[in-house]
């Protein structure tokens, strides 16, 4: 017994530490007289909130190095907020080259989400020190009345930085264009970019996530409240029905659906704990997002208890049960005997039924028979929050799609002798910076990038300096890459002195015939591109100015539907070049396979797989986080699909139900 009560009493030990731990994302403002003048004497008690989390880099080795927390104040009849950031650096490096930029120095970044609208609404972020400015391009942003504002306005800002002795204060006013009031909620966030001359570089943040200026739900939220409000803690525990599971979501969200509603995260411990304080009032509270991973798989929680009278401290318990999404796939893949009129019915029915359960905005999805697009049909939303639908000339972010058009293009160069597979490519150009004094990078050739043999990581920016580096000898096993295909593409633009975007149209989008197909932003592509979503709320758009041939192409199935049906029908390159494209280069290292004894590998710029049941393979996959797409076409039976989501869980349709639905069925995977 008595071990029994000491084994509770380190649990509740446990659980009131991790909590303890659990930094907030929700901050509080009262009105206040402030007076921008880079002084700290009229913020005497008003409370101070730590910058003190890591999306990148921790390299900080104590409060002297670095430390920061702001302040936040506002003014109702000025329509104003306030804002002190108190900085402890023992560094503070400034740009001041035509080429500075926001991580080319120590910078400081307001993230503003004015809106806070619980369906979602665009940030405006506006970057600066003492010698620099830079605010975001508001053009490419979804939310209609950010874009027709063209840029954050630097004369709603008034700022005043001082800087002495380790020391930086960074105070500045933000002129409001909405009625500030008591229970008024806005989305805010602060990042500093710290660099010191030893090279560490660290952004440092209020909430814990980089990446703010795209998606709103990556911000805290800052409700401005009266000197009169009181506020009670809400405490909470959620708990699961079925008693064996034990992990929880990372955060809930709280809402309040009162005449100025508002809305806030809240962060859950590893036992499922949550703590926030808010004012009185009725309140709803709902999952972050309806979806949890359990081994690698997503599935549908359903959330009770959801209504809180909040009249005083009380401690709130929330029942989770997971619902399991229906049972429609068939014992065979309905392509294996045509597709007919029925079958479109139960396509529709299959994509429906996945986009409600995982909550996915749009979806464009074309089928292929006998080398043909049979079917092209579209589904849900461009951007959920105006409910703007998907339609067949809607474009996507193709992602790493694009790989295997560019390795297309480099093989019609191959053929004409204007760059061999197998040269080391520093004989062509010099290797990217990074990498130079690695002599390793002498033996990269053009076979190597397309196979993903390269050593190079995905991308720099995914190593803890943000440097590439080769990390193992080139060519000697699997490590995918998309810093190669850059890398390849400086060469074949050094070789044939074109530009980039006519290589590729001239080698693959002409070869093919494929229209409404991208690989930079061109003028009116936003007016028909779909917005990304993280769960059902929108992201900025995104469309490079440059193209990135590993992943920059936007583009509808049918239309990449037609470069795989060329490549089915050996078009545009002699039989021994697509020997060459089809032949098992590097075999991949993933473990799970879509069928039992199946082989996964790269051939040239396609991945391929071969079944023993349904024989050869081959596509590509595309994940941009926010747009995720797969394309493949069964070599022998010409039958496959191309499907393309505006998601980040656009992969639970296709990552295996797809296939089984289309091709295999589930009796042929689960032999």
């Amino acid at each position: 017994m008595q071990k029994k009560y000491l084994f509770l009493v380190f649990l509740l030990l446990q659980s009131h530490f991790l909590f303890a731990q659990l930094p907030s994302e929700t901050a509080f403002a009262y009105p206040a007289a402030i007076k921008i003048d880079g002084k700290l004497d009229d913020w005497k008690n008003i409370e101070k909130y730590p910058i003190n989390q890591f999306p990148y880099g921790n390299n900080i080795q104590n409060k002297e190095d670095f430390e920061a927390f702001f302040q936040v104040a506002y003014s109702k009849e000025l329509q104003e907020l306030y804002f002190a950031i108190t900085i402890q650096d023992q560094e503070n490096l400034l740009d001041q080259t035509d080429e500075a930029a926001w991580n080319t120095q120590d910078t400081y970044n307001f993230y503003f989400d004015e809106k806070h609208d619980k369906k979602g609404s665009g940030v405006i972020l506006y970057s600066f020190n003492e010698t620099f400015e830079q605010n975001n391009d508001l053009t490419k942003s979804w939310d209609k009345e950010l874009r027709e504002q063209k840029t954050a306005k630097w004369e709603n800002i008034e700022r005043k930085i001082i800087t002495q002795q380790g020391k930086k204060i960074i105070e500045f006013k933000i002129k409001i264009n909405r009625t500030l009031e008591n229970g008024t909620a806005l989305g805010i966030d602060h990042m500093l970019v710290d660099l010191d001359t030893n090279e560490n570089f660290e952004m440092i943040t209020w909430t814990n996530s980089g990446g703010k200026s795209s998606y709103v739900g990556r911000l805290g939220t800052l409700i401005l409240l009266d000197k009169q409000t009181e506020l009670v803690k809400l405490q909470g525990k959620l708990e699961w029905k079925i008693d064996t599971l034990a992990i929880y979501p990372s955060k809930i969200r709280i809402y309040n659906p009162s005449e100025n509603p508002f809305w806030t995260n809240v962060l859950v411990d590893s036992l499922g704990n949550f703590e926030l304080q808010l004012p009185r009032g009725e309140y709803e509270t709902e999952l972050h997002t309806t979806l949890m991973k359990f081994e690698n798989e997503y599935k549908k929680v359903d959330f009770d208890n959801t209504k809180v009278a909040l009249h005083g401290s009380s401690v709130s318990k929330f029942q989770m049960t997971i619902s399991e999404i229906e049972d429609i796939i068939p014992s065979s893949g309905i392509l294996l005997d045509g597709l007919g009129i029925e079958d479109e019915f139960q396509v529709d029915n299959f994509i429906r039924t996945y986009m409600d359960y995982y909550q996915i905005a749009g979806v464009s999805l074309a089928l292929i028979d006998n080398g043909e697009v049979v079917f092209h049909n579209t589904y849900g939303y461009k951007n959920y929050s105006t409910q703007k639908p998907v339609n067949k000339r809607t474009v996507f972010e193709g992602a790493s799609t694009t790989k295997p058009m560019f390795a297309f293009a480099v093989m019609r160069l191959v053929e004409r002798g204007i760059i061999d597979l197998d040269k080391p490519l520093y004989l062509y150009h010099e290797a990217p910076k990074d990498v130079q004094d690695d002599p390793n990078h002498k033996l990269i050739t053009a076979r190597m990038v397309l196979s993903h043999t390269t050593g190079f990581p995905n991308w720099a920016f995914m190593n803890p300096d943000g440097k590439l580096n080769i990390q193992f000898t080139p060519g000697t096993k699997y490590q995918y890459s998309g810093a190669g295909f850059e890398y390849l593409k400086d060469v074949v633009v050094k070789v044939t002195g074109k530009d980039i975007s006519t290589i590729l149209k001239e080698e693959v989008l002409d070869v093919f015939e494929i229209e409404n197909t991208y690989f930079k932003y061109e003028k009116g592509l936003e007016k028909i591109k779909a917005d990304g979503h993280f769960g059902l709320t929108p992201t900025s758009m995104n469309i490079p100015e440059n193209v990135n041939t590993a992943a920059s192409l936007h583009t509808d199935p049918q239309s990449y539907a037609k470069f795989l049906i060329g490549i089915l029908n050996k078009k545009g390159l002699k039989k021994e070049t697509y020997q060459e494209i089809f032949k098992i280069q590097t075999l991949t290292s993933e473990k799970e396979s879509i069928d039992k004894g199946t082989a996964e590998y790269f051939g040239l710029g396609l991945f391929f797989r071969d079944s023993p049941v349904f024989g050869k393979s081959f596509g590509h996959g595309g994940n941009n986080g926010d747009f995720k797409c797969d394309a493949m076409i069964y070599e022998k039976e010409g039958k496959g699909f191309v499907i393309m989501t505006n998601s980040d869980k656009g992969d639970a349709i296709f990552r295996k139900a797809l296939y089984k639905f289309l091709i295999t069925g589930k009796e042929e995977m689960n032999p």
